[in-house]
């Protein structure tokens, strides 16, 4: 049975692993700072990202050491024997090139064909050890802490929807039958619970839901529960008695908000419906952020094109390598000297004095993250016209759902909520959402008699298109 991370993790791995977009470059520099605060990565397996990456990069580098291999023993025959030789170093450079290319297609790439893809086998075929400041960048299962570096506090979570705020009075006392009940009291958390089961009951097994803390990175410092070590992470997970002093406060540095998320498409798409209700006085303050995050971006799916070559590719691969080979070699001395120079700077640790320096120097340094791996890596729109109407159903049922159970726990309180219900008319049918996101509407009208004669341009996760038509 497939997991639920299968394709965006398949994608991935095979960019990292096949040299597609650069991917394999973003995942390495993601994990090379010790201090930035885990972000949500959701839909991907991170760990075997970041292995066959590493893996990657060490089958790269020995691809470069070769070719400065066959460049040295070149110019030392040269130089020795005569000049002649230079075809044959020539030739032995053009053959690694060759066979890189044609194992890359007609045995790696198959691996992470949609129909052949095993993680467990992908994990095996390529291992590698991960450092430990890599592993400590890793999303744990139960990581509930976050450390924005922004102003948005919900990073990793993909684009934004909007939302909407809403204030209810709680001594308005409800009408029925011309008088006015009782209001009735209740606790924030009776109010989440009520919620979590009107979800329940719709059926949907792949509903998540958590309690989330949210943190501006440069609040966390000399806050031992949230920044463990200045020179580390932030924390990924606030123990009970830690997320106890948040969970139902106003905390101006640590906020609470409780999300539920659905995940599909093989962790191609995700919604993620924060809400986070406040009781201050004689009010509720109920606030909703939604956010979807896409699927992984064309560049990173080239691997879907690659096919085992057959007798004409092949031929033109070894004529490329005729031409690219050789000049790998040339330039490999250059590399060498790249690369010597990084692994002089990793045994003295001299990026890591100067990053703790700079720390010390600067009590406001931002733990934060402004944005996750895997959102980095995503595109500005669908893939297919399915996934979109079923962001749009995932999203609808969100909203729908917690609406009616707002309104019938403050209904059964004795309550009044009939600005909340006019409220959820307005959010429920406009298609509208004021608070932030995109406005994405056929047409739009304002007022008693008001007309709208359509010629919009619409933006849809950064796409403009045009639509013509007419409104009343």
């Amino acid at each position: 049975m497939p997991k639920p991370t299968d394709q965006s993790t398949r994608l991935l791995c095979a960019s990292a692993l096949l040299g597609h977009g650069r991917a394999r470059q973003k995942i390495i520099d993601w994990f090379q700072d010790p201090n930035r605060a885990v972000a949500l990565e959701l839909g991907v397996d991170l760990r075997l990202a970041v292995q066959v990456a590493r893996y990657a990069e060490a089958r790269n580098r020995r691809y470069w050491w070769a070719y400065f291999t066959v460049a040295f023993l070149t110019l030392l025959a040269s130089a020795t024997v005569g000049v002649g030789l230079a075809l044959l170093g020539a030739l032995a450079a053009s053959a690694i090139w060759a066979r890189r290319k044609i194992q890359e297609r007609n045995s790696l790439a198959s691996m992470f064909w949609p129909e052949l893809f095993d993680s467990d086998v992908v994990a095996n075929r390529f291992p590698a050890d991960l450092e430990a400041e890599e592993l400590s960048a890793l999303p744990s299962s139960d990581q509930n802490f976050f450390v924005y570096g922004g102003f948005l506090p919900f990073v990793g979570a993909g684009h934004d929807l909007g939302g909407w705020s809403v204030a209810v009075a709680l001594d308005k006392s409800k009408e029925q039958f011309g008088q006015k009940e009782t209001p009735q009291p209740f606790t924030i958390e009776e109010l989440y619970a009520n919620i979590d089961s009107g979800l329940d009951q719709l059926d949907l097994a792949a509903i998540e839901k958590r309690d989330c803390y949210f943190a501006n990175g440069i609040d966390v410092r000399g806050n031992r529960p949230l920044l463990p070590d200045i020179f580390g992470r932030p924390s990924q997970r606030l123990e009970p008695e830690v997320a106890a002093q948040y969970i139902f406060k106003d905390d101006e540095k640590v906020r609470h908000y409780r999300c539920y998320r659905i995940i599909g498409w093989g962790g191609e798409l995700a919604l993620s419906y924060y809400l986070r209700c406040s009781r201050r006085g004689n009010t509720l303050f109920v606030e909703t952020k939604r956010f979807l995050l896409t699927p992984v971006a064309s560049e990173y799916r080239a691997v879907d094109n690659m096919v085992p070559t057959d007798l004409h590719d092949v031929f033109a691969v070894v004529v490329t390598a005729v031409f690219v080979g050789p000049s790998f070699a040339v330039v490999s001395p250059v590399w060498a000297i790249v690369e010597l120079r990084r692994l002089w700077r990793d045994f003295w640790g001299s990026e890591d004095k100067e990053r703790r320096e700079l720390i010390e120097r600067n009590p406001l340094f931002n733990y934060g993250t402004v944005q996750s791996l895997r959102q980095s890596l995503s595109s500005p729109q669908f893939r297919h016209y399915f996934q979109k109407i079923d962001g749009d159903f995932y999203n609808k049922l969100f909203e729908r759902e917690v609406l009616d159970s707002l309104v019938e726990f403050l209904d059964d309180h004795n309550i009044d909520t009939s600005d909340l219900k006019e409220r959820q008319t307005t959010i429920l049918n406009s298609g509208v959402i004021v608070q932030g996101g995109d406005v994405n509407a056929e047409s739009l009208a304002v007022g008693p008699g008001a007309e709208a004669i359509k010629n919009v341009t619409k933006r849809v996760f950064g796409v403009k298109s045009e639509t013509e038509g007419a409104g009343k």
